[in-house]
């Protein structure tokens, strides 16, 4: 329409001009639907006030999308041409959104996010948008303002007072609503109200109160159970799910002998290795001590297992010297090894003589026998021609060694190893001069660590972790070279620290003891090592603890033969070769 305020006396009103002013007021009249009546002088206002009323409300144009509204003003109205701060819009919406992101477009001006909150990006839910839907333009995406559900960033802080509660929200149970507060009702025997805290009463638990197997692991805090919420005798075997108690569930102190009823605990209710010391009361430890005291400790709670090692030296015609040590497994731990051994003398007129002994640990680590053992078997020979002796003679020797496990398994870094099974072999004359096999390496029990543990912890998940408490910064002893001032001034104020027995630790000696023949001189020796991590080497350790095989024996026997090298394992040391075993004539 024209800009008629700027005409003054004197301009020109052509009839195009003026006309445009009654036809603008006619559209408004026909666009609400209304006929022109000359009878009718009210039929702008009415067109004006049914814009009012309806102009807010669309429809959707064409087929209804769930996510991307398309909206038309209702009853064909005439709609707006742009998006502004503050627009109304209100329609029917039959298909509810199925995405957080739905979209409206309004009369074809584009797409529009929406959102929950005016002002603010609030992802709306999924069927947020339903029936009659009423949604606010802030500017940059439509709110809606009518959702269906309250939710918590719709409640002001503190707005539900005690007033606002229903006496019925309260139910069984609870007192208080209708203006009052809520609160819990207790029998003042079983539960307490203690500083505003809702908790069992002491000793309020009985075996009234608990159902058949309603103890279960996961219902129980760690460390809830004390001695003061239990009754006498109301534990039984029939309160506690299998494998229920475990370590962390019990207070230490807490297990009395008058808070177990007669016979409650059987071995199927408790977790291994989760009754420890310190969940003990004083008197019960004391009656365990005495049975032990007693003897109660015999041949099956000992736990142990069994090593061998085998070996041979034998020289050619003329007169000799020679010999060859191993190591032993069990070093400190070790009981007293079973011997055995043989001396052959054949094809000559020449003596000789041999000898299978043990040595133990000489209390240095590099002195007479290079990183002497704790203890360990050689086989000694000698032979003299008597001026050119032309026999021949060879000597065997055998031990196999029982010994206490501290903490195993052992783990080089390719996995865990069942079986350790070393050899030394001649280079000149491929012959085997010794072989070791134990579930534990020669530097386990061997070397100066000790890897015997302190304290055992259960971690859960069927995890167990080692712990030794050792000295801390402690100068080296003077037996052993180090100053003896500097030692003494250590040992007036000792400092000691808790460490974790991992496998680092356990390895701490493997460069002491890389492999059982260490104490040789290895001139034209080759030390190997048969695949730790295999099912070969695993059935070995079977064989061995619990068939009571010389595995050995075996390899020195020629039942196990040597396939191909492997270069890509961890090993003890560079020195030592790694091949895959098989068994002689079966490739296996």
């Amino acid at each position: 329409m024209q800009d008629l305020n700027d005409k003054i006396n004197g301009s020109e009103l052509p009839p195009e001009e003026w006309n445009e002013v009654p036809s603008e007021l006619q559209n408004l009249i026909t666009s609400v639907g209304q006929s022109l009546s000359a009878l009718d002088l009210q039929q702008v206002v009415k067109a004006v006030a049914r814009y009012g009323t309806s102009g807010v409300f669309y429809e959707i144009d064409g087929t209804e999308v769930a996510n991307t509204k398309n909206i038309v003003p209702f009853n064909d109205l005439v709609g707006v041409d742009a998006y502004t701060e503050g627009l109304v819009v209100i329609f029917n919406a039959d298909v509810p959104n199925t995405t957080t992101t739905p979209q409206i477009n309004l009369n074809g001006l584009g797409n529009r996010s929406c959102t929950r909150q005016y002002g603010a990006n609030v992802a709306l839910q999924s069927g947020d948008i339903t029936g009659v839907s009423i949604f606010v333009y802030d500017g940059t995406r439509f709110a809606l303002v009518n959702r269906k559900t309250v939710e918590t960033d719709d409640i002001e802080n503190n707005a539900i007072t005690p007033s606002k509660i229903a006496t019925s929200v309260a139910g069984d149970g609870l007192g208080g609503g209708n203006g009052a507060a809520l609160f819990v009702r207790v029998d003042d025997s079983t539960i307490e109200i203690n500083s505003d805290i809702l908790r069992v009463k002491a000793q309020g638990i009985d075996t009234n109160e608990l159902a058949t197997d309603a103890v279960t692991n996961a219902k129980i805090a760690d460390s809830a159970v004390d001695t003061a919420q239990i009754a006498n005798s109301a534990v039984e075997s029939a309160k506690i799910n299998a494998s229920a108690v475990t370590t962390a569930k019990i207070n230490n102190g807490a297990v009395t002998s008058d808070k177990l009823g007669t016979n409650s605990v059987i071995t199927s209710k408790i977790l291994n290795a989760n009754v420890t010391e310190a969940k003990l009361s004083v008197a019960v430890q004391n009656k365990l001590n005495a049975g032990a005291a007693a003897g109660s400790i015999g041949q099956t709670e000992l736990d142990t297992s069994s090593g061998s090692i085998n070996l041979s030296i034998s020289t050619g015609t003329g007169g000799g010297f020679n010999g060859i040590q191993g190591t032993l497994p069990g070093g400190q731990y070790g009981f007293y090894p079973r011997n055995g051994g043989s001396a052959v003398i054949s094809n000559g007129t020449g003596k000789a003589w041999g000898a299978f002994h043990q040595w133990g640990r000489d209390g240095n680590y590099n002195a007479a026998i290079p990183t002497a053992a704790y203890a360990g078997v050689s086989v000694n020979h000698a032979s003299s021609g008597g001026g050119g002796a032309s026999g021949s003679s060879s000597i065997t020797g055998t031990a196999t060694q029982r010994y206490m496990n501290a903490s195993p398994p052992y783990n080089i870094g390719d996995g865990d190893v069942a079986n350790w099974t070393f050899a030394i072999i001649d280079e000149s004359t491929n012959e085997i001069n010794g072989v070791y096999s134990a579930n534990v390496p020669p530097w386990a029990y061997n070397g100066p660590t000790d890897v015997r543990p302190h304290r055992i912890e259960d971690i859960g998940g069927g995890v167990i972790k080692k712990y030794r408490t050792v000295p801390k910064n402690m100068p080296t002893p003077p037996w052993l070279g180090g100053d003896l001032a500097a030692w003494l001034a250590w040992q007036e104020s000792p400092e000691m620290e808790e460490i974790e027995i991992d496998y680092s630790y356990k390895n701490a000696d493997m460069n002491i003891f890389p492999h059982p023949f260490i104490a040789n001189n290895l001139d034209g020796k080759q030390a190997i090592l048969l695949e730790p991590c295999c099912s070969f080497t695993d059935n070995l350790n079977e064989m061995q603890n619990c068939q009571d095989v010389d595995t050995a024996a075996l390899f020195m026997d020629g039942y196990i033969e040597l396939g191909d090298e492997i270069t890509d394992c961890c090993k003890p040391s560079n020195d030592i070769k790694v091949f895959k075993p098989k068994w002689k004539n079966t490739g296996a």
